[in-house]
């Protein structure tokens, strides 16, 4: 009896025993739409990330924006806030302001009449007293000293000028001069300090003083010209006044300074 090839399938099996072909083709087939699926996402992704990329961009300066806005919004928040409050408290002030004034005016009305009297004429008083220091004009100064150039021949001549504008009358007053000695043609002579005698000058008094009226330790003059960088007007122990006498019109060097008669 010859062998049997084990590989022989009876032509009467039955179909049962061999698998069905959905079911032998079905798992390589899902594998590979799974496979397909996969790089198909990838590549949507990959396309989705190319073409945010410069929005991306753009969103971080819009971020960077954003926050400077933020900034500015909140310091206009603080602001307005700060505004509200100053407001408020100044409505605040003004209805406690009315309220005491409807306050005192009614305790004012209770008062007897004769108090209301006294109260207005010292509330008159006042009024005029402002008016008066607000309308009057300011007081001049005590004394005017100013320093003239006076024509005298081809060549000029230094004389000083006194005027007592507010200083009550004076019986003793020396001026004293300190400065540089000039000759007629500008060559100085060297500096010094000259005094006046006394002389009267009363409130209201003008008095020109030239060169020939002024004299050193040694009772000389100076020359017709003298350049004058300091000058004092004293009665007694007193200083009237101190400081630069300035030409017409000029500024003041130096500050002034008077005492009481």
């Amino acid at each position: 009896m010859a062998d049997k090839d084990p590989t022989d399938v009876p032509a009467d099996a039955p179909a049962a025993a061999l698998p069905p072909a959905s079911e032998a083709l079905g798992a390589p087939l899902a594998m590979t739409a799974h496979f397909a699926a996969d790089a198909a996402d990838v590549a949507v992704d990959a396309e989705a990330a190319a073409a945010d990329a410069p929005a991306s961009s753009g969103s971080e300066d819009g971020a960077g924006a954003t926050i400077d806005d933020d900034a500015g919004a909140s310091e206009s928040t603080a602001a307005a806030l700060a505004l509200a409050r100053v407001k408020s408290g100044a409505i605040a002030a003004v209805s406690t302001g009315q309220r005491l004034t409807r306050s005192g005016w009614a305790n004012f009305r209770a008062r007897p009449l004769y108090f209301q009297y006294r109260v207005a004429l010292v509330a008159a008083w006042v009024v005029v007293s402002g008016l008066t220091l607000a309308i009057a004009p300011p007081t001049p100064k005590d004394f005017l000293v100013e320093r003239r150039d006076l024509s005298f021949g081809l060549a000029n001549r230094t004389a000083l000028l006194i005027v007592n504008q507010n200083s009550g009358n004076r019986d003793a007053c020396v001026l004293e001069v300190t400065g540089v000695d000039v000759d007629f043609d500008g060559k100085s002579l060297g500096p010094g300090t000259w005094r006046t005698k006394p002389f009267k000058l009363r409130q209201g008094d003008k008095k020109t003083i030239s060169t020939e009226e002024f004299f050193d330790d040694k009772e000389r003059n100076p020359g017709y010209q003298l350049e004058v960088t300091r000058a004092r007007l004293l009665e007694d122990d007193d200083v009237l006044w101190s400081g630069t006498p300035t030409r017409p019109g000029a500024a003041t060097k130096a500050s002034s300074s008077s005492s009481s008669p």
